[in-house]
């Protein structure tokens, strides 16, 4: 083997796998690729490994200055993919709890599970909105507390009756006696 060929295998090897930052996410008919940049040398755009992509499919697109690590077949810069993420300085993970599971977003929402103590805990930014689409219904074991207003489309129901029942039931009772803050137990 001549030094060409040992000084080519070795560019080979050391590219297979190396770290790289995100520089682009591309938005056109390849919005699953990104362009890595590899120590001032970009890659062309590329896929990045995902969680799940068949009939289950998950999309969390790596962000510019997102550090990843590139495998590259045969050390081939337009052959690679990217597998993100790693924390790093400029990044650093949104708890250093080994009992959270935590997703933190760029807008600032978060959602957190703690397994010590088994608290679920989302927390949207200011004039944020959160959907729930679930047409057999929803279920809630366990008291309900809200701050704010409850409005709905439909009837409202506890168990002594819907609201409509109790509106009809107050509206049409009648009390005997005086106006004067004197009367009766209403009929």
């Amino acid at each position: 083997m001549n030094s060409y060929d040992a000084a080519d295998l070795y560019r080979i090897i050391s590219n297979i796998i190396r770290f790289g930052i995100v520089s682009e996410s591309t938005e056109d008919t390849h919005s699953d690729r990104i362009i890595v940049d590899v120590d001032g040398v970009k890659t062309p755009p590329i896929p990045w490994i995902t969680q799940r992509a068949g009939n289950d499919s998950s999309w969390w697109k790596p962000t510019p200055g997102e550090q990843v690590v590139l495998i590259s077949s045969m050390g081939n810069y337009g052959t690679s993919v990217a597998l993100p993420a790693i924390y790093s300085k400029n990044s650093p993970g949104p708890s250093d709890s080994s009992y959270d599971h935590v997703v933190k977003y760029g807008d600032g929402a978060v959602i957190s599970y703690n397994q010590s103590t088994h608290s679920l805990y989302l927390d949207l930014p200011d004039n944020a909105t959160l959907k729930i689409k679930s047409t057999g219904g929803v279920k809630i074991n366990g008291n309900l507390s809200v701050t704010g207003n409850i409005s709905s489309t439909g009837d409202v129901s506890d168990n002594s009756g819907t609201m409509q029942e109790i509106r009809d039931t107050h509206s049409s009772h009648t009390h005997t006696g005086d106006s004067g803050g004197t009367t009766s137990p209403p009929n």
